[in-house]
């Protein structure tokens, strides 16, 4: 079974027919064992995940999840929680810089069109015109960096977050396995019978 896809929104369309048709992991972790915590745990998963979700910075953030996981063989609830926050705070962020570009891109093509007007009032400002439109361009250039940055982290945080969130839940059904299969094989008190 795939991880699940955990970007809200997202598309099955963005998906191939054939994938679409697969059966993707739709549960999240809810059992004890998923919610277990320590302080030790805690402390080691904001030191090394939390801060760098916290300052916006992911490019460490895999390779250190990766080295939790190893330590702690999966991430629990709040862990998860901590990433899922991460995500929920760039998409806010898309949301904003989305809203921002529509509008550089509107007063961008207002100032665009001034500049064909051959109306003698408008024409006075015509250098207003040019360096409003030079300075416009920039700042659009600047927020489209800056979205196509926030997209590339959402992608990798949703990766992240599927991968780990399956993980997770493997985790716990293999141990309910385990704790409901006998540890030794049952005598059977009959057999020693003649």
């Amino acid at each position: 079974m795939f991880p699940p896809v955990l970007i809200d929104g997202l598309s099955p369309d963005n998906f191939l027919p054939q994938l679409r048709a697969m059966a993707f992991h739709d549960r999240v972790p809810i059992s004890p064992l998923a919610q277990q915590n320590s302080p030790e745990r805690t402390r080691k998963f904001n030191s090394f995940v939390g801060t760098l979700l916290d300052q916006g910075n992911f490019h460490f953030v895999p390779q250190n999840i990766d080295r939790h996981v190893e330590e702690y063989n999966f991430l629990n609830t709040d862990e998860l929680g901590i990433i899922t926050d991460a995500t929920n705070v760039l998409i806010d962020n898309i949301h904003d810089i989305t809203s921002t570009l529509c509008g550089s891109q509107h007063i961008i093509a207002y100032t665009q069109m001034l500049l064909k007007v051959r109306d003698p009032e408008v024409s006075v400002h015509r250098k207003l015109f040019k360096a409003q439109l030079k300075s416009l361009r920039a700042q659009y250039k600047h927020f489209m960096h800056t979205f196509k940055r926030y997209n590339k982290e959402l992608g990798v945080l949703g990766a992240i977050l599927s991968k780990e969130t399956k993980r997770t839940c493997d985790f716990e059904d293999a141990e309910a396995g385990s704790a409901s299969e006998p540890t030794a094989p049952a005598s059977n008190p009959t057999s020693s019978l003649p």
